[in-house]
């Protein structure tokens, strides 16, 4: 998948952390799209919030 290569990239320059949102199922469905990207904006913004709580080190 590509969420591996760019941890593996994002990794090489430093960045210790990366949280993953899949939003699946668009291609099966599209009818449902509204409802699963609904559901992945909301499951990065809680990543994002975890993420900010996390001590930052250089």
């Amino acid at each position: 998948m590509g969420d591996r290569y760019l941890s593996k990239a994002l990794e090489f320059l430093g960045f210790e952390l990366m949280e993953t949102v899949f939003a699946e199922g668009m291609d099966h469905n599209p009818k449902m799209i509204p409802e699963i990207m609904a559901k992945a904006k909301e499951q990065a913004a809680k990543a994002a919030k975890e993420m900010a709580k996390l001590p930052v080190s250089l």
